[in-house]
C-alpha cells in the first residue's frame, strides 16, 4: 500500500512540473542581445562603446537576454565608457553607486537586458582603488527621443 502511494505522489509531482530551458554561459568579449528589427546603426554604435580602448574588458555572463558585463579602468576611463554610451541614440544609461563589494574585482559592471533594448545599468565599484568618487561625471541625457503625437 505505501508503495502504491508513493509511486502516485511521484507520478502526481513530476506531472505537475514543467521544463524551463534557458541559454546561459560565460563572456570573453563584449555582446549584447538585441530584439529583431532593433536598429543597425544604434547597435553598432552601443558595441562601439562597449569595446572602448581605454578600458579593459574583464569578462560577462549571459543568462536568455540578459547580460553582465565587468570592466576595469580608471576614472577617467569610466567617465568617457558612460558619456558614449549615453550618445547612442535610444539608450538610456543610469549609473549606481556600490559599496558593498558586490561587484568584486571589477571597477564598474553594465547590466543589460534585450527588453527595453536601449536601457543599461552602470554599477561604479567605489571600493575600487582606480576610481575617484569626486572625479566620476554623469553625463547629461535626454533618454529616447519621443515621437510627436498628431
Amino acid at each position: 500500500m505505501k508503495t502504491s502511494i508513493y509511486i502516485a505522489c511521484l507520478l502526481l509531482v513530476s506531472g505537475l512540473t514543467t521544463r524551463a530551458f534557458a541559454r546561459a554561459g560565460d563572456l570573453t568579449e563584449p555582446h549584447l542581445a538585441f530584439p529583431v528589427g532593433f536598429s543597425e546603426a544604434t547597435r553598432t554604435n552601443i558595441m562601439a562603446s562597449l569595446r572602448r580602448s581605454d578600458c579593459r574588458f574583464l569578462g560577462g555572463h549571459f543568462v536568455n537576454s540578459s547580460t553582465r558585463l565587468r570592466y576595469g579602468g580608471d576614472t577617467r576611463a569610466l567617465n568617457l565608457f558612460v558619456e558614449g554610451l549615453s550618445k547612442c541614440p535610444g539608450v538610456i544609461v543610469s549609473v549606481h553607486f556600490q559599496t558593498d563589494g558586490a561587484l568584486g574585482d571589477c571597477d564598474w559592471l553594465v547590466s543589460h537586458r534585450a527588453f527595453p533594448p536601449g536601457n543599461f545599468t552602470v554599477y561604479v565599484n567605489l571600493r575600487s582603488s582606480r576610481i575617484k568618487r569626486e572625479e566620476v561625471v554623469i553625463p547629461k541625457s535626454e533618454g529616447p527621443v519621443k515621437s510627436k503625437v498628431k
